[in-house]
């Protein structure tokens, strides 16, 4: 049985008609595996600052909420370099 790793299991939630492409990202790229480690200690971060009643929940999840979008911005440049047969954003 294969095992995803939480954060790409999370990415190919919000992407789902990108699941293969993700797939072989994460296998043949740190720097996409990187991602998607910090990809779901954004969403973790977000869950927790979403149920928090500290005074400053707020603001930090409006904080993660941006961490996050721009998580899924370098996420659709990896997806638009692999379509175009590269590894990495800015390879050619």
């Amino acid at each position: 049985m294969l095992l995803i790793h939480p954060g790409l299991f999370l990415i190919m939630r919000r992407f789902p008609e990108e699941k293969n492409t993700l797939r072989r990202l994460y296998l043949t790229n740190s720097a996409f595996q990187t991602i998607c480690y910090d990809y779901k200690k954004c969403a973790y971060a977000l869950d927790y600052w979403k149920h928090s009643e500290d005074d400053l929940a707020l603001e930090r999840y409006c904080e993660y909420e941006e961490l996050q979008k721009s998580l899924e911005q370098e996420i659709e440049d990896f997806l638009k370099c692999a379509g175009r047969g590269n590894q990495e954003p800015g390879t050619g």
